[in-house]
């Protein structure tokens, strides 16, 4: 699935932004490419290895999450319209060598390949809004 956002913040503002949450979602201070990030939840009983696959600062950011069931890509793409105003590129692949998994996947996809884009929609659009907020923050507090 591929998706194009428009939004009102600045590519280093996104760019900072989706490096804090992930570090704060793998409970780490830093990344780099090629590093790997194992991960399990003891509640629900699931692991997965996260892996950085592309870091290019206020433009890319990719990640490859591996589990028992296949491999998923996040790809996140900052294009810069102006200095307020950027395009960001989601893509999100799944790739495994069943093809149960594989064609389950084709067939949920196309059937909430809607509910999909808009919640991702609704999820940017409130990242945007928190951007904002913490920029006047920072403005009104300086």
């Amino acid at each position: 699935m591929n998706f194009d956002y428009q939004l009102k913040v600045k590519k280093d503002e996104m760019y900072k932004f989706l490096i804090t949450n992930f570090c704060n979602d793998m409970n780490i201070n830093n990344i780099q490419i090629g590093e790997e990030i194992n991960y399990k939840n003891n509640t629900q009983k699931y692991s997965y290895t996260v892996s950085v696959e592309k870091l290019e600062e206020n433009k890319r950011f990719t990640l490859k999450y591996q589990t028992n069931l296949g491999i998923n890509i996040i790809d996140y793409q900052i294009i810069e319209r102006n200095e307020e105003d950027i395009i960001l590129n989601y893509r999100e692949d799944y790739q495994t060598d069943s093809i149960l998994y594989k064609a389950n996947y084709w067939i949920v996809s196309i059937f909430w390949q809607w509910l999909f884009k808009h919640r991702r929609r609704k999820m940017f659009k409130q990242i945007e809004s928190y951007i904002i907020k913490e920029r006047k923050n920072v403005t009104v507090s300086s």
